[in-house]
């Protein structure tokens, strides 16, 4: 209360006590000169007096002067009760002293409130002959006293409330406080406040005397309110404020307002195919790292759930039980026959709904990865390979793929290339299955014109295919004749003929035969003379059948003396760059006629001298004895006499007079044999004549030119696009001695080969360089000659490959198609396979196919086949609406680097 309210209820108080004392103030002065005992100062009858309702018993009120005194009296002026509040204590003769007798703390706060206290003190004079009394009253206002609390009635509280209560509701009307104090004064008025646990806001309190508690945010149980305290205060408004804490208790009811929803948005599971594939029904669960679960969200009132399978189940693989969300497999799967299945994957979207109300559901998916057994072996495309090859294919070329796959995926399905060829002549590339050449002296088809083989395909990882069989395929290879033999003559390439000048055209004076090991036209021999490269000569007065040989005289008469023909013997393959061909010397011996009698039976070119080489094998043509025309019968026998007590390397051919090496040379210490050669017909015929054969080191000039003439051709190999290039020396110098001076030098078809030529030395060179790609070889004959003795040298060359072409496309552009979401090692279909070829051979010839280009990381090349694989980058799969094609480059690079 403040001062001024409380000086206007004084006011009124004063007022009151003047109305009352209107009739004892007449009395007073009507009594004044009455004697006896007197309250003083005089005239004051009324007294008032303020004290707190704390005021404990004992407790002096007011002190009265009052004498003459003989008797004291409190009497009471409204209520009864009001006087035994005081009593009085005797001060001295003229004082006395009113004393609080009993608590005043129950008037004020009771709940009808009492602050007045009225009584009347009375006192008598001791005078004998006093007969009025004198009193004076007095009002006690009693003060109330801030000294009760607050009390909450019946505290502390508990509010529950729905999840789903409108915000601005009043959840709770029960916080009442009650104060002890007066009535309906500040020390009793009670104000609520909500002083912790509502630091959301969540909560509001009404005022009033009874204050309503209200909801002022939404409270969700599902996000965790499930449970607020919140401490209240009741404080009243006196001076100083007293208060009170209580606590409300606010529990959240759950309330079905949530759908169900999964553990997992996404279940992975991984199951392995079967095999082999059972023959009965199955049901087995399929185990999860996290089970398949869901569950309402509205947790207390925990509707159950029903599982079901919505989608991706068409084909009836699977089983979700509709209790616990269990997923059994009911068919046994085979990943061979799933080709489509994306990522070996089967989604299924599940859901799960209340059985309350299944409009409540939620949705996730299940992803049953299926892994792939090892259950196939490796297949060959075919049965058998069955391919024909030329033969003498250089080693390293290759020959043919075989291309085996396997069903299985991932490391399952590699396997490597392994080769049986009991010949040994091929080696197979373990990955791509290209079959090459590994040994060309096998691929000879004049030694075997077939080759069998077996290519296994080897899987790395163990099968669970128990046959115990490997996968296998055969290999046959017929070798096609190649242009690899050179017609050789028979019994040499040597030979002496003798005529009469005047013999007639047509007659025969003998034959040259060559054979050739080659098939077909390759072996087919045909002959013809070679005019020498730069001759001027007239035309030669002999003629040689093409197909028989057959040398006959095609001028008559014809001048004495010895000629000098060559016959060239050729092959005619098909591609005449290919042709091979010998050189044979025939020298003719014509005598004059003098007629049919006048001849004498005799030898041709006798004595001889011929000269052989220290290591030339057993069976080497030496030379060869003949008679002239005048002989008539052919029946002839030849020999060799000697008087070498270790015997001699040598022997003739009884019928032929062909003399052949018949023992290594070289086990012979001789380095000349002389023998006397004897012709006998057994009956009226014997000639007898000088044979000399002369043993010579293969190093020496003269042993060089034996070897030249006798043994397999020269073979020389020069690179290609070399101008000037040296091919090789047909006599090279020597440590022992040097290319004998005068010796002259002669390709005998020049015409044939203007790409070559041959210096003074002997030695070979192209002067504009050779082009391998036009002409991958060269036959020549070149003719030694010097002073002693002529020699006849077969030369082949063959141009080495130089990297100088790139590979070549078969088409500009190529076209492919793929499914969108394809999975990772998906093959890309072609329209037409990825072809090139490059006209180098050898390791020049192999290129390999990379591919360029933006989105080129999601596929792969295989660089020797070809063959466009989609492999994906981070799960990323193809997508048709996102990016419907992709072009890319396709670079064929060879070893050179030329692409």
């Amino acid at each position: 209360m403040s001062p001024r309210r409380r000086t206007s209820i004084f006011s009124s108080l004063s007022h009151s006590w003047l109305v009352t004392v209107v009739v004892p103030l007449i009395v007073s002065v009507q009594v004044h000169q009455v004697t006896g005992c007197q309250f003083y100062p005089v005239g004051e009858y009324l007294k008032f007096v303020r004290v707190p309702e704390n005021l404990e018993t004992g407790t002096e009120i007011l002190s009265l002067e009052a004498y003459p005194r003989k008797r004291v009296i409190i009497m009471p002026v409204d209520k009864e009760e009001d006087a035994g509040f005081f009593t009085y204590k005797e001060t001295n003769e003229t004082h006395i002293s009113l004393v609080l007798a009993q608590s005043l703390e129950d008037l004020v706060d009771a709940e009808s409130p009492r602050n007045l206290l009225k009584f009347r003190v009375t006192c008598d004079s001791d005078a004998d002959d006093s007969l009025v009394s004198s009193h004076l009253s007095v009002t006690v206002y009693v003060e109330d006293i801030n000294d009760h609390s607050p009390q909450f009635v019946d505290a502390p509280y508990h509010v529950t409330v729905d999840e789903l209560t409108p915000v601005g509701v009043t959840i709770f009307r029960g916080i009442h406080a009650l104060d002890g104090d007066k009535p309906n004064t500040p020390n009793s008025d009670v104000y609520y406040a909500i002083v912790k646990g509502n630091e959301q806001g969540k909560f509001s309190l009404e005022s009033g005397h009874r204050t309503a508690l209200i909801l002022r945010k939404p409270v969700d149980y599902d996000s965790g309110d499930r449970e607020f305290t919140l401490v209240i205060t009741a404080t009243d408004r006196g001076v100083p404020a007293r208060s009170t804490n209580t606590t409300v208790k606010i529990t959240v009811v759950d309330n079905d307002d949530l759908d169900p929803k999964f553990t997992r948005d996404i279940y992975k599971a991984k199951i392995y195919e079967f095999y082999p594939m059972p023959e009965y029904p199955i049901f087995t669960e399929i185990n999860f790292t996290v089970p398949i679960h869901a569950a309402d969200r509205d947790r207390d009132i925990n509707v159950p759930v029903r599982y079901d399978i919505i989608s991706g189940n068409e084909r009836g693989f699977f089983h979700l039980d509709p209790k616990n969300g269990s997923l059994f497999l009911k068919r046994a799967i085979d990943l061979d026959a799933e080709r489509s299945l994306p990522g070996n994957t089967f989604n299924l979207q599940i859901h799960a709904s209340q059985v309350d109300n299944p409009l409540k559901m939620t949705v996730a998916r299940v992803e049953v990865e299926v892994l792939d057994l090892n259950d196939n072996l490796p297949q060959f495309e075919v049965d058998l390979y069955n391919i024909s090859i030329v033969e003498n294919l250089p080693n390293g070329f290759s020959v043919l793929q075989v291309i085996a796959r396997d069903k299985d995926q991932g490391e399952n399905a590699e396997f490597d290339y392994q080769l049986e060829d009991p010949a040994g002549a091929f080696s197979v590339d373990a990955v791509s299955g290209w079959l090459t050449v590994k040994d060309q002296t096998v691929l000879d088809r004049e030694k075997r014109d077939h080759l069998k083989m077996k290519v296994y395909a080897v899987e790395h990882r163990p099968s669970v295919v128990t046959t115990g069989s490997r996968s296998f395929v055969d290999v046959e290879v017929t070798l096609l004749d190649a242009n690899d033999n050179n017609p050789i003559f028979v019994p040499g390439n040597l030979y002496e003929l003798v005529a009469r000048s005047d013999v007639k055209v047509g007659t025969v004076l003998g034959q040259v035969h060559a054979v050739d090991d080659d098939l077909g036209p390759n072996g087919l021999v045909q002959y013809r003379l070679q005019k020498p490269g730069n001759s001027t000569l007239r035309k030669p007065p002999f003629a040689v059948n093409e197909r028989t040989g057959v040398i006959t005289v095609s001028e008559s008469p014809i001048l004495e003396g010895r000629h000098a023909i060559f016959v060239e013997a050729a092959d005619q393959p098909a591609n005449p760059s290919e042709r091979r061909f010998s050189l044979a010397v025939v020298t003719v011996d014509v005598f004059r006629s003098d007629g049919p009698d006048s001849w004498e039976p005799d030898f041709v070119g006798a004595p001889y001298e011929f000269w052989v080489g220290a290591n030339v094998p057993v069976g080497t043509s030496v030379g060869q004895i003949r008679l002239n025309d005048a002989v008539k019968t052919n029946d002839l026998i030849y020999d060799l006499l000697h008087s070498y007590e270790d015997g001699v390397p040598f022997a003739v051919e009884e019928r032929s007079g062909t003399i052949t090496v018949v023992e290594e040379i070289e086990r012979f210490d001789q380095s000349t044999y002389d023998f006397e050669a004897v012709v006998t017909d057994e009956r009226e015929l014997s000639l007898i004549t000088n044979v000399s054969i002369h043993v010579v080191d293969p190093n020496d000039e003269r042993g060089t030119f034996t070897k030249g003439t006798t043994t397999a051709p020269l073979v020389f190999h020069v690179k290609e696009n070399i101008p000037g290039a040296l091919i090789g020396q047909v006599l090279p110098h020597n440590g022992t001695t040097a290319v004998m001076s005068g010796t002259q030098f002669l390709i005998v078809n020049q015409q044939d080969v203007p790409d070559i030529a041959i210096m003074e030395d002997g030695t070979l060179y192209a002067p504009e360089g050779l082009d391998r790609e036009t002409r991958q070889n060269y036959s020549i004959t070149v003719i030694a000659e010097s002073l002693r003795s002529v020699g006849v040298f077969q030369v082949r060359i063959i141009v080495d490959d130089e990297n100088d072409h790139a590979p070549e496309f078969a088409l500009t552009t190529y076209e492919g198609r793929i499914m969108e979401n394809s999975p990772a090692g998906t093959e890309v279909t072609l329209t037409d396979p990825i072809v090139a070829s490059d006209k180098d051979e050898g390791k020049n010839q192999y290129f390999m196919f990379t591919l360029r280009g933006e989105g080129s990381n999601l596929f792969r090349l295989d660089p020797i086949t070809g063959r466009v694989y989609f492999v994906g980058i981070d799960e990323r799969t193809l997508d048709r609406e996102s990016k419907a094609d992709y072009e890319f480059q396709v670079i064929a690079t060879d070893s050179g680097r030329y692409s």
